[in-house]
């Protein structure tokens, strides 16, 4: 665990396809039902690198891919939200910013906006919680800390469903 975390904080893993495969690993390996003191022991180094990674202007690894790395590890969202939350400085807002833009293509396709790989994650209902917290707290935070204004856009549209998204002014289009 010590050289695994000390690759992924320092941004020298190389997944195929995102961090979300270190999660599954995490997953995998079922750490959560380990004796308590290694679990904790994982669970304190998801929430450290996780905050870190909202609050160092110079953290190496982007903060929406720590993120999809905990939720896939923890197969829930909620904790990293709450931490996000919590976080509401300057840097914190910076990486919802960046967070929001990355995301929201995907998100406006129906799609959670990494691929779950672990069976025992339910991407419908990850999905949808991270479209609840960013129609909620996220909104009103993006507003606040200056995000474009097609981007509150963007995110408001998910707020929408059917024909009043497609024919909302501020569609961007994406099929």
């Amino acid at each position: 665990m010590p050289q695994f975390a000390t690759v992924l904080v320092a941004g020298r893993a190389e997944p195929l396809f995102g961090l979300e495969e270190a999660g599954y690993s995490f997953a995998r390996g079922c750490w959560q039902q380990w004796p308590e003191e290694q679990a904790d022991a994982v669970r304190e180094f998801l929430h450290a690198w996780w905050v870190q990674s909202l609050t160092d202007p110079d953290a190496v690894v982007p903060a929406h891919q720590v993120f999809v790395m905990c939720a896939e590890a923890s197969g829930t969202l909620g904790p990293w939200l709450a931490d996000w939350e919590e976080q509401t400085g300057n840097v914190s807002d910076r990486r919802l910013i960046e967070a929001a833009a990355e995301w929201e293509c995907a998100l406006l396709r129906e799609s959670l906006p990494w691929s779950v790989g672990w069976y025992g994650h339910d991407e419908e209902e990850l999905r949808a919680e991270l479209v609840a917290w960013l129609l909620g707290h996220a909104a009103t935070r993006l507003h606040e800390s200056g995000a474009s204004a097609d981007l509150q856009h963007r995110i408001r549209l998910l707020g929408l469903t059917g024909e009043d998204r497609w024919a909302d002014p501020h569609w961007p289009g994406y099929r």
